[in-house]
């Protein structure tokens, strides 16, 4: 295993451990359920090396591809330009710049170590699978990540820490299979949160605390249900490495 993954492994059972009580199975054996809601980059072959070049997944099939570094290695001596017959009209010269075009994908700048099969990363460490990364440390199948740490399947995310399976959340802590949840924490199974502890299958709340199925519980009651509920969770999850999804919750679909 390379060392982004080694150290994305611990972050994942520590993670795990935050959000479930203890750790389930290794991060890797839960690659297509954290990659399943999340628009995943595309990998492709580069028209220089034929390596393995990580690209942006709005890129066309026909494109040539080629990796960042590559581009910038090779220099002008390897950048085909258009002839004097070419730029004689706007259709000769749009066909011959599509001939010649070369996205650039493994894109990543600034401050950045232990980035693997990702594009479009700035200023990040530890980053596997993903996609439009600034500033964040420890994320994995995951993109749109700003200011944010151990973070795994996450489509779009803000400074946020120890986050699972959600879509659309800022400034949280402690999410599982969560959507448009913001500066709360301890939640899972929760929708269009705000401002809220410690709620689970919980929807449209502002300031909540202690909340399941949107019903607020005495402390020692909602304690009890909590720990019932997040532990079928983890049983659900290390067995079968998937669960229920937040989208076929709230999309009526339980199977």
């Amino acid at each position: 295993m390379s060392e982004p993954l080694d150290t994305l492994e611990r972050r994942w059972e520590s993670t795990c451990k935050l959000a479930f009580g203890e750790p389930i199975a290794p991060l890797l054996a839960f690659r297509d359920y954290l990659f399943a809601e999340v628009v995943k980059p595309s990998f492709r072959k580069s028209c220089m090396s034929g390596e393995e070049v990580t690209v942006l997944p709005e890129i066309m099939p026909g494109a040539k591809v080629a990796g960042y570094d590559e581009l910038l290695k090779a220099g002008s001596a390897k950048v085909s330009q258009a002839s004097i017959n070419d730029i004689k009209d706007t259709d000769s010269l749009a066909r011959a710049v599509g001939e010649i075009a070369v996205f650039a994908g493994n894109v990543v700048q600034g401050q950045c170590s232990h980035v693997e099969r990702s594009d479009r990363v700035l200023d990040s460490h530890f980053i596997y699978c993903c996609h439009n990364v600034i500033y964040s440390k420890y994320a994995a199948f995951s993109r749109r990540v700003k200011y944010s740490e151990s973070v795994f399947g996450i489509d779009s995310t803000a400074k946020s820490r120890f986050v699972l399976r959600s879509y659309d959340v800022y400034e949280a802590t402690v999410l599982f299979e969560c959507l448009r949840v913001y500066t709360s924490a301890n939640c899972y199974y929760c929708a269009n949160m705000d401002n809220c502890q410690d709620c689970l299958f919980s929807f449209n709340q502002r300031s909540a605390r202690r909340r399941i199925g949107n019903l607020e519980l005495p402390p020692g009651k909602f304690s009890t249900l909590k720990a019932k509920l997040v532990g079928e969770m983890r049983e659900s999850l290390s067995s079968r490495k998937k669960a229920i999804s937040v989208l076929d919750i709230i999309g009526g679909r339980n199977d």
